[in-house]
């Protein structure tokens, strides 16, 4: 699959990619959206393949246990093993600060009850209306997503641990600093 479609059009599917020195990754699906849910939802005049770009120059990060916990235990995701980077997030915010954006929703998502989004869904840590969601949501959902633009590179420098996961379930520990 061209690289092109891969970061344009909705992946129903894992998409593996092998590098003869790197060995073989997989792009994850992105089930819980579908063009319908974002054509009901996208402002600002995206266009559906406008929205998943927005979406692939992004590494996204899971703030909480309970986040990332609701996404290895949803149907799809629950019964595969996925190993799981665990980041030493100081010394990362620090390297990666000028890059990073934070959005108030889970901006993969459209099918359940799709929120609105467009531009300003990722803002910079300096613009987020934290004040706002605090008043709104409990603690641990003011921020439901924390992205670095255009990768993390090196990102051995923060990693912690690596565990393989199933469901809720911590399998072997793969790597611990």
């Amino acid at each position: 699959m061209a690289r092109a479609v891969i970061e344009s059009e909705r992946r129903p599917e894992g998409v593996a990619i092998d590098s003869p020195s790197l060995g073989r990754a997989v792009i994850r699906d992105q089930k819980p959206m579908d063009d319908a849910g974002l054509r009901r939802c996208l402002q600002d005049g995206l266009t559906p393949a406008d929205w998943y770009r927005i979406l692939n120059k992004r590494v996204f990060l899971w703030l909480t246990r309970d986040r990332l916990l609701r996404l290895l235990s949803a149907k799809p995701y629950r019964d595969l093993e996925h190993d799981v980077l665990e980041l030493d997030t100081q010394p990362l915010v620090r390297a990666c600060m000028e890059r990073i954006t934070l959005s108030p929703i889970n901006s993969g998502a459209t099918r359940l009850f799709p929120r609105d989004r467009g531009l300003d869904t990722f803002l910079p840590v300096s613009s987020y209306p934290y004040a706002n969601w605090r008043t709104r949501r409990k603690p641990g959902e003011r921020v439901v997503e924390l992205t670095v633009t255009g990768g993390i590179e090196n990102i051995d420098r923060f990693v912690i641990r690596v565990s393989a996961m199933c469901g809720s379930k911590v399998g072997e520990v793969l790597f611990e600093r």
